[in-house]
């Protein structure tokens, strides 16, 4: 497959070529934690790579190629055995570290029979892997955000499977411009339509607007009960890394009566891990400091979030499906405006990032 900078810096969408334009030596989302169930071996594609996810006795999570050496079944297919997963097709059976401990039919343990894993990291609601050289997984951590971990916020949080390149996700949500055009119905958002002021500092891209006397987006405004009432409105988001996306909304109500509370923040975080150059996993984890005393805005707010987010995933698919089968689509190349200020120096600092973790021309 190709990784050339040109390519990485080029329309995401590139009928004919398969370009990974993705660091392995990296870490990544593999699954929610709650997706990984006690004695329930899950199968999963990250970056190209079909891997095997599995809860030991204690819990901990263990993460391998979902490929029997044998005669090449996924292993996703068996059973955990204590800390160990049996292969459904012939028995054989591979402790935590890939080794081969059993096989049903002979006694000798067959030469070459250890399966590779990866490096984990569970950490709150999300559990890690680390697809690259494993003697460097100690070089940098997972992004955290203690909001994540705040037993006093709101918490909610989805998935959602994208047949497109990762990035187009990644862009996606550094231009909020999109909304009152691909969400009039859900988001109910209109009029943000001013470039942002974008900032690139120590490899995060950054963006932020503020409106003032305005009212919250739809979504909030119901769940901190103001209506229409105006607010001043900080409207950001930070691309972390590949992998993460955080934004932010912080409002303060104009006209608050005495004793009414004034302050509302809201926080997302849209998490990519490409399965493969056209497809991606997408996970969602909201987060609010107020809505907590409504106990039916949980489940409220997962349908509303979800269905606007399969308003994203349609446009997505569509451009992906369209490159992919006019040979044609994107030869003249793409232009940019303004608003795409984030999304470009994204890339930019895609590109130079794959350099130095991977290496020109790696994978």
């Amino acid at each position: 497959m190709k990784r050339a900078r040109q390519a990485l810096l080029a329309p995401i969408f590139s009928p004919g070529a398969e370009v990974e334009n993705y660091p392995f030596n990296h870490w990544w989302v593999a699954a929610f934690a709650n997706e990984i169930v006690e004695g329930q071996p899950l199968g999963r594609q990250l970056l190209g790579k079909s891997v095997l996810l599995y809860r030991k006795a204690d819990g901990a999570v263990v993460a391998m190629e979902n490929r029997c050496p044998h005669r090449a079944a996924p292993l996703s297919l068996g059973e955990v055995d204590g800390d160990n997963i049996s292969c459904r097709y012939h028995g054989l059976q591979f402790d935590p570290q890939g080794r081969c401990v059993h096989v049903p039919t002979q006694a000798r343990i067959p030469p070459s029979s250890t399966i590779r894993t990866y490096p984990i990291i569970e950490s709150g609601p999300l559990v890690w892997i680390w697809t690259g050289d494993p003697a460097r997984a100690g070089e940098g951590k997972p992004v955290e955000r203690t909001w994540m971990f705040d037993p006093s916020w709101l918490h909610v949080q989805g998935t959602i499977p994208l047949a497109a390149n990762y990035m187009s996700l990644k862009e996606n949500v550094l231009d909020l411009s999109h909304f009152g055009f691909v969400h009039p119905k859900t988001f109910r958002i209109k009029g943000w339509l001013v470039p942002p002021k974008v900032t690139t500092t120590d490899g995060i891209v950054r963006y932020e607007n503020r409106f003032d006397h305005v009212p919250l987006p739809h979504m909030d405004a119901k769940m901190a009960g103001l209506g229409e009432r105006p607010v001043n409105l900080v409207s950001w988001g930070e691309s972390l890394s590949p992998a993460l996306h955080e934004a932010g909304m912080d409002a303060v109500l104009v006209d608050p009566a005495p004793g009414e509370r004034m302050k509302f923040t809201w926080r997302i975080l849209h998490i990519t891990t490409p399965a493969s150059p056209r497809s991606a996993h997408y996970w969602w984890l909201l987060g609010a400091d107020y809505g907590q005393d409504m106990p039916e805005v949980t489940e409220w707010l997962y349908k509303s979030v979800t269905e606007a987010f399969l308003e994203d995933k349609l446009v997505l698919e569509a451009i992906q499906a369209a490159a992919d089968a006019d040979p044609e689509y994107s030869k003249g190349g793409e232009i940019s405006v303004k608003a795409d200020q984030s999304g470009l120096q994204a890339r930019r600092l895609l590109s130079a990032l794959i350099e130095r973790v991977d290496g020109p021309g790696k994978h």
